[in-house]
């Protein structure tokens, strides 16, 4: 899977880079400003504030843009989540319709298959878990649709046949729907120039500090703190994988613990 530089390590070492590079954009600005204060004698008429208010703003506008886009892709995850939670128990509900051997047979393999859709909520998941799972999820989805053959095959197709077989097919769509929202994220060049306009924003701060010979450590510290805190929760609503924020498979999980009942009572 294409998973961005920033998606693939963990989220305290994405956290360290953040603060690193911001410390360093302030503290480089800084050296400058002072160094060039002696021949500047015109900060303010030459844009000093007005070019420092102009950068927070188009940070701000940034900040705002890639925090409802990395939002609306979490959305989009979970609404996958529940979509497939209910084409998963509406096929298994239609399955009960049909004969047997057909009926516990393909209600078995969407048991197995929906076991198969439960996220990894230990916090240790990562590309190659992630990739592991899919295929896992891909074997036991092959085992769909000959199950479905083997119903309309086994006497004559009615209506509700038609059906269960169109529930099937709402499974097996809802996974391509799924597949696609987990690897959509925000790309790597968003992330990194968002990094970077921050970057500048501070470093701007900065000179402008320098310029005037004393800086506040403690609040432009404070600041960057704040800045960087943003954009790791941009990054972790963004991250399909381990994460603070993660999509809850409580929808999914009811929906195996009610098929495991239902065939229990079988």
């Amino acid at each position: 899977m294409n998973f961005s530089f920033y998606h693939q390590i963990p989220l305290w070492l994405d956290f360290a880079i953040f603060l690193a590079v911001l410390l360093t954009s302030l503290e480089i600005g800084y050296r400058i400003g002072l160094r060039r204060k002696e021949a500047w004698t015109e900060n303010e008429e030459a844009g000093g504030k007005l070019s420092l208010t102009s950068m927070f703003a188009i940070l701000g506008l940034m900040l705002a843009f890639t925090f409802s886009a990395a939002i609306s892709r979490h959305e989009a995850r979970k609404r996958s989540v529940i979509a497939e939670s209910n084409a998963l128990s509406t096929a298994f509900l239609r399955a009960g319709l049909i004969d047997e051997p057909v009926r516990s047979e393909l209600r078995n393999v969407l048991l197995d298959y929906a076991r198969t859709r439960r996220s990894d909520r230990d916090g240790t998941m990562t590309v190659a878990r992630l990739e592991s799972l899919i295929e896992e999820s891909q074997e036991a989805k092959a085992r769909l649709w000959p199950a479905v053959e083997r119903m309309m095959h086994s006497s004559k197709p009615g209506p509700v046949e038609a059906s269960v077989a169109g529930a099937v097919t709402t499974v097996l769509d809802c996974d391509t729907v799924r597949r696609a929202a987990i690897v959509d994220s925000l790309p790597a060049m968003v992330l990194t120039l968002l990094l970077l306009i921050a970057a500048a924003t501070v470093s701007v701060a900065g000179f402008n500090a320098g310029l005037s010979g004393q800086i506040s450590r403690w609040r432009t510290t404070l600041l960057i703190l704040v800045l960087a805190s943003i954009m790791l929760v941009i990054l972790d609503f963004d991250r399909s994988i381990a994460g603070f924020i993660q999509v809850s498979p409580a929808s999914i999980e009811a929906v195996i613990a009610e098929m495991e009942e239902v065939l229990a009572r079988n």
